[in-house]
């Protein structure tokens, strides 16, 4: 794909990810466009060029052009990328003349779930109007730093259009990106969901002291009730043990500069206070476990170690009881 063969691409959320985003397809497209409502970030954006906030350390296109109008963002777009938190998805997309995403590849990269109905963000997307052909859900182990250096790095790419998928799978495409495909939208979505968890369980153990031992422990069964939970969704088994699953688990969890896992190892050290002064918002994997233990039954009943996540976050129980689940 040649450079500036697209007119605009708009990139919703202008965090350390969607930052990341516009930095792989300015090399693409004429323009991109990345909304941001903190006005200090937009400003050092169009500026200097630069995201300190979130992604300090890297210079960035000057055809990446930050907005805090969704009307300019998204008029005329030819693709709509959305890189927002998950707790503020739906508020966004209530902003956005429908008109705005008709007919066009909306790519999703949200990790979460949506109010204790637990809408996967493609389920919450179709409630505003978008049709399942237009989703295309990219996940998979990546961290923005590493995108940024042009580390190699892999994503999945799911859609029920083959078309949408090739057509996005093609502007990603590197040499140091592997990119594969599924139609398997519910896998791609539940193992970037339920790694946040997982990940946030690790961080307990890794800030108690454990050792490598009980750490590959605890990622065993963290894999195998995240690979169960999406067989009872209707994943696919190929998409599970793919990078959208187990790679993207893998890496949220064995790394502190994830925020899951970080927000853990401060919970297990014993200084739970210091997630809410580090975080401007709770990591994903904290309201996620809540919800999930909350409104569904077969997470309660079936996922001990992740139902000890919740327990241990939200009613603050000793983090030893991640270690006596593991060891049942």
């Amino acid at each position: 794909m040649k450079k500036n063969q697209i007119k605009k691409v708009t990139i919703l959320g202008a965090g350390a990810w969607g930052t990341a985003l516009a930095h792989l397809f300015s090399s693409v497209a004429e323009k991109v466009f990345l909304w941001a409502y903190e006005q200090s970030v937009l400003d050092e954006i169009n500026q200097q060029h630069s995201n300190h906030k979130y992604l300090a350390g890297y210079q960035l296109e000057k055809n990446i052009i930050a907005t805090s109008d969704l009307q300019e963002a998204c008029d005329n777009t030819q693709i709509l990328i959305e890189a927002i938190p998950m707790v503020h998805l739906a508020s966004v997309m209530k902003k956005i003349d429908k008109k705005h995403f008709l007919d066009i590849p909306f790519v999703v990269t949200s990790k979460g779930v949506h109010s204790k109905n637990l809408l996967l963000p493609t389920e919450l997307l179709q409630t505003f109007g978008l049709s399942l052909n237009q989703l295309v859900v990219v996940v998979g182990p990546t961290f923005a730093k590493e995108i940024m250096k042009g580390d190699v790095s892999g994503f999945c790419i799911a859609s029920q259009s083959v078309d949408n998928a090739q057509y996005i799978g093609n502007l990603l495409d590197r040499k140091h990106i592997s990119v594969t495909y599924s139609d398997d939208i519910i896998g791609a979505q539940i193992g970037g969901v339920l790694k946040n968890i997982i990940a946030l369980g690790v961080g307990m153990l890794m800030g108690q002291g454990a050792g490598e031992n009980l750490r590959a422990l605890a990622l065993v069964k963290g894999f195998q009730e995240l690979y169960l939970y999406g067989l009872y969704k209707g994943s696919k088994q190929e998409t599970l043990v793919g990078v959208a699953g187990l790679g993207d688990m893998l890496l949220t969890s064995l790394s502190r500069t994830s925020k899951n896992c970080k927000a853990g190892f401060m919970v297990g050290e014993g200084h739970r206070e210091l997630v809410k002064k580090t975080f401007t918002a709770l990591p994903e994997g904290c309201n996620t476990v809540k919800l999930y233990f909350e409104n569904d039954l077969f997470f309660q009943t079936n996922m001990p170690f992740c139902s000890a996540v919740y327990r241990v976050f939200w009613l603050e129980e000793d983090p030893n009881i991640l270690v006596t689940v593991l060891q049942a």
